[in-house]
């Protein structure tokens, strides 16, 4: 055996799995001070005001814009929120259990807070404030699946309180329970993009700031607590003022960032910085039609949207078109520019009927040339060209377009659908399809009528798309048709892109150059499209409404003198002219 046998021979032998066992056995090493309360709470506290930190810009960016006068104290809401996150997080109660905890304890602050608004706190006692709610939220859901316009305020109380309970509430939890902070920053985040993308703009504030900056602290402050766990089962000694340290080295981070770009132009003044976040909110931005049509009692910074020409026109909250520029025109003649047309009223705001859209390829014509349809009469091609500064996608033109020099997607009237109840005539509102009722049931006094020869007596303009029959005998009892349009209203043109500052486009236009002499030898040959969709009146209207409306129809006729149709829709234009916004009693 050699001398360097001997040495070798005389060192311990390492084990690798006794030290790795001796390792997880080994003891934390934290200090006196670590173990103590008041450090501990130090350490809560700082979490906790990088939560706070996070979601209270959020907050109050929403409680700043002004949409709605009473709404309850969302800070409020999401203080408490945070204080039984915190609670829960701390106790031995698993996840699961603490989220079930969290429920009605989030159910009794939101009902404290919708319930004691000024809308329903005129209600004496708090179950019929909780029927008010009920019944409330009953219409707006009836509105809201039925393509109604809802002009209630409470359901967007309820849902905004709701929403802000229950981001801030498990965005904590998953904070202080598993160090995760993504589902409160992006939770947090997405509300936010939401709620400025309705503000004109208005999006680089300092709420964005500070929630720019709570959420990079949080991201620091969750890893800087799982590397401390980390470090307490290796047995690793660390400072016990490191949190404020990092702390303290974060923000001054931060901060001089902050300072760096506030030398820099402003985001809003950059015209790329402007495009990137018109990309991040358009999707929320799409959602304005029908949210100004479900939420239209509301108010925001922003004032009604009456640039959006979108399925709904609703007048909502204070009208203030601003100075700002839309749209330069060139164009050979001054006129009225046509944007989206709406055809249905209701109290609570302007809708269009059932449409069809398809795509127009650049300079297609609108009505294609191998139409059989007949062209309008007496009308003059006015063609414009138009340089958007701030516009939606809807394009505008001179009368109706009829050729666009860009890919488009095309808005038409949806055919228009009758469904005929054989015995009854006055179940459609066309007289020829009255006729045909009433010759069905002559002939079948006679006679049975087959399924074929009763189709056979349907006018050959309407295309029969449904039928139903007796469970008696198996005759028909109904007949559902659809006549479609020659000449398809055009609704509206949009670009199938989004519209931005710059964007250029040539519309060609059809004026009527029709005089009053012609309009009121027109006669009364309406197709079913016209009569369906133009001098029906809505079914959800009684035997009562019905005659005080034609009564009052009646009375604005005489008092203009009207004898034909258009006399009738020239009268009952100059009326609503005319007519003041309030009546006898303030109304």
């Amino acid at each position: 055996m050699t001398a360097r046998d001997a040495i070798r021979g005389t060192q311990p032998i390492i084990d690798p799995v006794a030290l790795i066992r001796s390792r997880d056995r080994a003891p934390e090493r934290t200090s006196a001070t670590q173990e103590s309360p008041w450090w501990r709470s130090m350490e809560w506290s700082i979490t906790a005001v990088m939560v706070i930190l996070v979601f209270l810009p959020v907050l109050n960016s929403i409680m700043t814009a002004g949409w709605l006068a009473d709404l309850p104290n969302l800070r409020l809401v999401g203080f408490i929120a945070l204080a039984v996150a915190a609670i829960l997080a701390a106790s031995p109660l698993h996840w699961s259990l603490g989220a079930l905890i969290s429920l009605p304890v989030g159910a009794v602050v939101v009902f404290w807070q919708v319930l004691t608004t000024e809308t329903v706190s005129n209600q004496a006692f708090f179950f019929d404030r909780f029927e008010a709610l009920w019944f409330r939220l009953e219409d707006w859901f009836t509105q809201a699946f039925n393509s109604g316009i809802t002009t209630d305020n409470l359901p967007f109380v309820l849902f905004l309180v709701v929403v802000s309970w229950i981001l801030v509430f498990f965005g904590a939890f998953a904070v202080f329970r598993g160090r995760h902070p993504w589902l409160l920053i992006i939770s947090m985040g997405i509300m936010l993009s939401i709620n400025v993308s309705y503000l004109d703009g208005k999006q680089w504030d300092w709420n964005f700031a500070f929630f720019a900056a709570g959420a990079g602290l949080l991201v620091m402050r969750t890893n800087l607590l799982r590397r401390m766990v980390d470090w307490r089962s290796e047995g690793t000694r660390f400072p016990d003022f490191i949190s404020i340290s990092f702390v303290v080295a974060t923000v001054f981070a931060i901060a001089t960032l902050i300072l760096f770009t506030r030398v820099l132009p402003r985001p809003d003044e950059s015209a790329a910085l402007n495009n990137f976040w018109d990309d991040v909110t358009s999707p929320f931005g799409d959602l304005s039609d029908d949210f100004a049509r479900l939420f239209s009692g509301i108010d925001s910074a922003r004032g009604a949207p009456i640039h959006s020409f979108g399925d709904n026109f609703v007048l909502q909250g204070d009208i203030n078109p601003g100075d700002q520029i839309v749209l330069r025109v060139d164009s050979p003649e001054p006129g009225l520019l046509r944007g989206a047309t709406y055809d249905r009223y209701t109290a609570r705001g302007w809708q269009q009927s059932q449409t069809v859209t398809s795509p127009l390829a650049e300079d297609s014509p609108v009505q294609p040339s191998n139409s059989s349809a007949e062209p309008y009469r007496d009308r003059r091609n006015v063609t414009t060209r138009l340089s958007v500064e701030s516009s939606p996608r809807a394009l505008f033109s001179f009368g109706v377009p009829t050729q666009v020099n860009r890919p488009v997607d095309l808005q038409q009237t949806a055919p228009a659908v009758a469904r005929l109840e054989l015995g009854d005539p006055t179940s459609v509102a066309a007289q020829d399809l009255q006729i045909v009722i009433a010759t069905i049931a002559e002939r079948s006094e006679e006679r049975p009528l087959t399924e074929a020869e009763t189709l056979g007596l349907i006018p050959s303009e309407y295309d029969v798309i449904g039928l139903t029959n007796s469970l008696d005998d198996g005759s028909i009892e109904t007949i559902t048709v659809q006549s479609s349009p020659q000449n398809a209203d055009v609704v509206a043109i949009r670009s199938p892109d989004k519209v931005r500052a710059g964007f250029t486009y040539q519309v060609q236009g059809s004026v009527s150059n029709a005089e009053a002499g012609a309009l009121q030898l027109a006669g009364q040959d309406y197709p079913l499209w016209v009569r369906e969709g133009f001098l029906s009146l809505p079914s959800s209207l009684d035997a009562d409404d019905r005659a005080r409306l034609q009564g009052f129809a009646v009375s604005i006729l005489q008092e203009f003198g009207a004898a034909t149709p258009y006399d009738a829709a020239a009268a009952i234009e100059a009326f609503l002219r005319s007519a003041p916004l309030f009546d006898a009693q303030g109304n």
